[in-house]
């Protein structure tokens, strides 16, 4: 009986044990090592990247140059993708190019408007990479003008703004970043919002030796408003499954703990989020499931450990077949099937993607 009972208090002592180890750095049972977020401004645990333009229905003939049905059709996409998503992020809020027009992206059209109607919808929007226009004060403080009044009542509903996309791919340098993040504070503060601007990286390192990556996470880090997120401050990166040294959807969560761990020796309060991840590589719908099914068990893992996740946003909603076949093929990469028709707004998920029953 003694033995017995030696033996039930060992147990019971182990597990205890590494139920402190895994509080203590984030990592959870199931084999799933993550970094869960301190404080996060979102209420929703996964969200969806929302792009259409290089869909062939939005170039279609009847529709090409009426920025009226595009949007029409951009809108009455999201509806029906907003039944499952309520997070949802768009990567240009104004038209690329034309920001001085003060001109609404369709899928900035179809965000604010449905915003204003489902009070559980969170945005998250970006400027272009048109990086010059952002570096004027006035130009930003006319950005944040047009959000809040397009949209209006539900501007709280906008939990943030990103700096372009990929910046470490895409040109910025840590001067230019610190200026757009200097003119959005003041910008924000002058309209009295409190909207997290962050940043998205295709990827950042998990330890020391790339000194741009580094210069332009202490730009956002230096930058941050200490009204923003409980002075939580949060990047975005973007690991995919098919990544060198990723190579699998639990390598997408290991990359982004080893990530954190190296960047919060450099800033301690500095949080990981995923800006896009999905089924990069893929070259069919079928394959597409397999590899969004595996990413949403990880997910599962983490909320059934901790009742949240690292907040991820899932690349795409709907299939972009313009993107052409260079690699890696980016065509096959929605989760749900889009049609042709512009007017054929009948939104699907594809057959065997399993949502989580949590995800609202």
């Amino acid at each position: 009986m003694k033995y017995i009972f030696r033996i039930f208090v060992f147990i019971i002592v182990c597990l205890v044990i590494n139920r402190c180890l895994t509080a203590n750095d984030n990592s959870v049972n199931k084999k799933v090592i993550f970094y869960a977020p301190t404080k996060s401004p979102f209420k929703h645990n996964v969200g969806i990247n929302f792009s259409v333009e290089m869909t062939n229905w939005f170039i279609d003939p009847s529709i090409k140059y009426s920025q009226p049905l595009q949007r029409k059709y951009t809108y009455e996409r999201l509806v029906k993708i907003s039944k499952d998503f309520k997070l949802i992020r768009i990567y240009s809020f104004l038209i690329a190019g034309w920001e001085q027009t003060g001109t609404m992206s369709a899928e900035g059209y179809a965000l604010a408007r449905l915003a204003k109607q489902d009070k559980n919808v969170e945005a998250v929007v970006a400027t272009s990479n048109n990086i010059e226009w952002y570096m004027s004060a006035s130009n930003v403080q006319m950005f944040v003008d047009t959000l809040q009044n397009k949209f209006g009542s539900a501007i709280s509903q906008v939990k943030t703004i990103l700096i372009g996309n990929e910046i470490n791919a895409n040109g910025y340098n840590s001067g230019q970043v610190s200026v757009i993040m200097s003119n959005f504070r003041t910008a924000l503060a002058t309209n009295s919002l409190n909207i997290p601007v962050s940043v998205s990286f295709n990827n950042l390192p998990v330890q020391s030796g790339d000194t741009l990556s580094d210069n332009l996470v202490g730009a956002v880090a230096n930058g941050w408003d200490t009204v923003w997120n409980n002075n939580k401050p949060f990047v975005f990166i973007d690991p995919y499954p098919d990544a060198a040294g990723i190579n699998n959807a639990a390598g997408i969560y290991k990359w982004q703990y080893n990530v954190t761990k190296y960047y919060q020796t450099l800033y301690p309060s500095l949080q990981i989020f995923i800006g896009e991840t999905g089924a990069e590589g893929s070259t069919s719908d079928i394959r597409t499931v397999v590899i969004i099914d595996s990413i949403f068990l990880q997910l599962n893992a983490q909320y059934d450990s901790i009742k949240k996740t690292v907040p991820t946003f899932i690349f795409e909603a709907v299939n972009e077949p313009l993107k052409g076949t260079a690699l890696p093929n980016q065509q096959y990469m929605g989760i749900y099937n889009d049609t042709s028709s512009p007017k054929s707004t009948n939104i699907k998920l594809k057959s065997g993607i399993k949502l989580p029953t949590w995800l609202k």
